[in-house]
């Protein structure tokens, strides 16, 4: 009995190891690869704005993503000649969305405070 083409194929893919090429389980920020991000984002507080700059770059440099208080999530800001970054998932693990696609997850980070800018986040 000779094999059908769907059946060799199938048997190839299994043997590089293609056979299961969609990811399992539900898709979040955590499953997601982000896209080649080029720097990475800090999100930080002053006195009256949530604010972002680009990491190793001053605080001084920041810009203002909504008034403090406010969710910050949603709130598109460009950052580094770049527009299209929001921060997502307010209220639970935060990371950034560029233009829709993610882009970075966030971890807390504390450091010194600068330019009247309180340091929250790192986003990488």
């Amino acid at each position: 009995m000779q094999a059908s083409f769907a059946t060799v194929f199938c048997t190839i893919l299994a043997a590089i190891g293609l056979s299961n090429a969609a990811p399992s389980g539900p898709v979040s920020n955590s499953t997601l690869s982000p896209l080649a991000a080029p720097f990475g984002i800090n999100y930080g507080t002053t006195w009256n704005n949530d604010v972002a700059w680009v990491d190793g770059q001053s605080k001084c440099n920041f810009v203002v993503v909504g008034p403090l208080g406010a969710n910050p999530c949603g709130r598109p800001f460009t950052i580094n000649g770049q527009t299209g970054f929001t921060f997502e998932g307010c209220g639970g693990g935060l990371w950034i969305n560029k233009n829709g696609q993610f882009y970075a997850n966030c971890g807390s980070l504390s450091e010194p405070d600068d330019c009247g800018v309180h340091t929250e986040f790192h986003c990488i």
